[in-house]
């Protein structure tokens, strides 16, 4: 889809997705960072629109907590395993058999790990397509030999004062 519409943390975000998926939206943008997992579900129950007709992307947080802006090298990290049953999780709260896209949010030091995990869930099928966000130059190329490349490589764009025809 050309256009889509994120989402923000809790149940908040419900009303703004059912009012945009009857208006034609067919992707959302969420984050298990986020906890909107029952706004993405409920605003899909409620809106009609079939599971078929949307694109959900959905990202995973790599780091031990939810605490603070931090993403220092030093922040503790999951492990691949945690990484997996997280994800499993969220997909469970989210009313959905798959994704049709997911991101790696952050990478840190376990990105070669992390990314196997991302990797296998697409081979289960749980994932239609892998990618990675707020990533530069250093981390792609330790991506470089992986089996399966990034489809989507995600950057934020802060813009001040910004209006979409």
């Amino acid at each position: 889809p050309r256009r889509g519409i994120g989402t923000a943390p809790g149940l908040r975000a419900e009303p703004a997705l059912v009012a945009t998926l009857k208006l034609g939206y067919r992707m959302s943008d969420a984050a298990i960072a986020y906890s909107c997992e029952s706004a993405v579900a409920g605003a899909i129950a409620q809106s009609g629109v079939p599971r078929s007709e949307l694109f959900v992307v959905t990202k995973s947080w790599p780091f031990a907590d939810m605490k603070g802006k931090d993403r220092s090298a030093s922040k503790p990290t999951k492990d691949g395993p945690a990484l997996l049953r997280e994800f499993e999780a969220h997909l469970a709260a989210l009313r959905m058999g798959y994704v049709d896209l997911l991101l790696l949010h952050w990478p840190t030091a376990r990105l070669q790990e992390h990314w196997e995990v991302l990797s296998s869930l697409r081979s289960r099928g749980l994932a239609r397509a892998i990618g990675i966000s707020n990533a530069n130059a250093a981390h792609m190329a330790q991506l470089a030999g992986a089996a399966v490349q990034p489809a989507v490589v995600q950057a934020e764009l802060g813009i001040a004062s910004h209006r979409i025809a």
